[in-house]
């Protein structure tokens, strides 16, 4: 972990313009083309939704605006995001699992720690902790797959200083032979420009792409 001098900050003006906003925050909802990760899951009989939790994961923590966390005064960056992802439980409920990113872990090997880390808690194993969901080095991440959107906002405190990403899809569909599936993540501006956005929506096509 690395702590950042805001003073010495190459972010500074822009941290500068929204840091006194009562609510500097924003979402952005692009498609993406998802037919090669679909296609590969099928293959390899991997979950779909595991799989875009490994890859919008991936792509946010090779983006280094995102391991950056507003703190009192400075400005923490974190080696990696762990992401905190909801899966359903009965009666249309759901849970949260935290699985601890590896940095260079394969898909596969990730979605097989998610079935098991899901399958448990289903089984009644114990929520993340207090001080897990105190944590904030991690990526929300959850998926409306009864649905799709054009635009989302998400459930968030409005403290300034809160700065984890939260990313949200909807349900895929089909266009001129492609499965295009809404996505949407909300962040600080504070921290997060739209040039940053780009960078983790290019990773996760990049990922996808060279499945193929």
């Amino acid at each position: 972990m690395e702590i950042i001098d805001i003073e010495n900050w190459d972010r500074k003006e822009q941290y500068e313009v929204f840091r006194n906003l009562g609510i500097p925050f924003y979402s952005v909802t692009v498609e993406l083309d998802v037919s090669l990760l679909y296609a590969y899951c099928k293959e390899q009989g991997l979950s779909f939704y595991h799989s875009m939790v490994y890859v919008s994961t991936a792509a946010l923590n090779s983006v280094k605006e995102f391991l950056d966390k507003l703190r009192d005064g400075y400005i923490v960056r974190y080696d990696k995001l762990t992401p905190s992802f909801t899966y359903m439980r009965k009666n249309d409920l759901f849970g949260i699992c935290n699985v601890e990113w590896q940095q260079g872990e394969s898909l596969i090997s990730f979605c097989d720690r998610c079935k098991l880390t899901e399958a448990a808690a289903k089984e009644g194993a114990a929520a993340p902790s207090e001080a897990e969901e105190e944590r904030d080095d991690m990526a929300y991440i959850s998926c409306t797959p009864w649905f799709s959107f054009t635009h989302v906002t998400q459930e968030m405190s409005l403290n300034p200083l809160e700065s984890i990403p939260r990313v949200l899809w909807g349900k895929f569909f089909d266009r001129d032979g492609k499965k295009i599936m809404p996505i949407s993540i909300q962040v600080n501006h504070m921290l997060i420009d739209g040039i940053h956005i780009a960078k983790w929506l290019s990773a996760m096509e990049k990922m996808i792409g060279d499945l193929s």
